[in-house]
């Protein structure tokens, strides 16, 4: 069994030597939300808003609005304008703040297997690689996704570390939450992570212990998610 302070420890591991997360988290609220004032697109940022502001006023998702994929996204952009107004500038800073949530994690991420400078110089090698210096940025669903899939990606490290299965139900339950953001991605990590946990166990040549991994993660995903049942 593990503990709740254990828990805790495991998933933050928040300590002065992670500064650099907490960094690049700033740099890239401060660079991308200088960039999400640049330019309209016309149709992208159009349906974008559109969906949000039909949801802030109260209209059901898929009955009286649309959306092209998952329906959190559209679900928090809205709640989003409730409390900011129905402006454009809104959901582009809400799509900032999960792109900074994303450089944290991946820093946390390549903390793992790169040394501390080595994971700082590629978190802002990554922030370099962005393409709104040249195009406009768009508040896609996809920016919510990569959030999710990074936290799965983290629990997925902690699992390997730990051996514990409370981190693959935690998986699981992230890769629902990337199918609540964006339907495809979600499937796809899902299939992922199982064919990641069968390839892992392959040496172990331990057909009980695959299942039970794999049955954590099924279960982690099917927690709040109906659609994987």
């Amino acid at each position: 069994m593990i503990s709740v302070k254990n828990f805790i420890n495991n998933l933050f591991r928040v300590s002065w030597n992670s500064y650099p997360a907490i960094v690049l988290f700033l740099i890239t609220i401060i660079v991308f939300g200088y960039l999400s004032t640049i330019g309209i697109d016309d149709h992208h940022d159009g349906y974008i808003l559109k969906t949000a502001i039909d949801i802030a006023h109260g209209k059901i998702l898929f009955r009286e609005t649309t959306s092209q994929y998952g329906f959190l996204a559209p679900i928090l952009q809205g709640l989003a304008m409730i409390f900011f107004g129905d402006k454009l500038i809104v959901i582009k800073l809400l799509t900032v703040f999960f792109y900074g949530v994303s450089a944290a994690l991946l820093w946390v991420v390549w903390r793992r297997i790169l040394p501390k400078w080595l994971a700082s110089v590629t978190g802002i090698g990554w922030l370099l690689l962005a393409p709104y210096y040249f195009g406009r940025f768009l508040p896609w669903s996809s920016v919510y996704a990569l959030a999710a899939q990074l936290l799965t990606v983290y629990f997925i490290i902690l699992f390997i570390e730990s051996k514990k299965n409370l981190f693959l139900l935690l998986s699981g339950a992230g890769t629902a939450l990337i199918f609540l953001f964006r339907q495809p991605v979600g499937l796809v990590h899902f299939v992922a992570i199982l064919a990641f946990l069968v390839g892992h166990q392959c040496s172990v040549r331990d057909k009980k212990l695959s299942c039970e991994y794999i049955f954590f993660v099924i279960l982690g995903s099917c927690l709040y998610n109906p659609s994987y049942l």
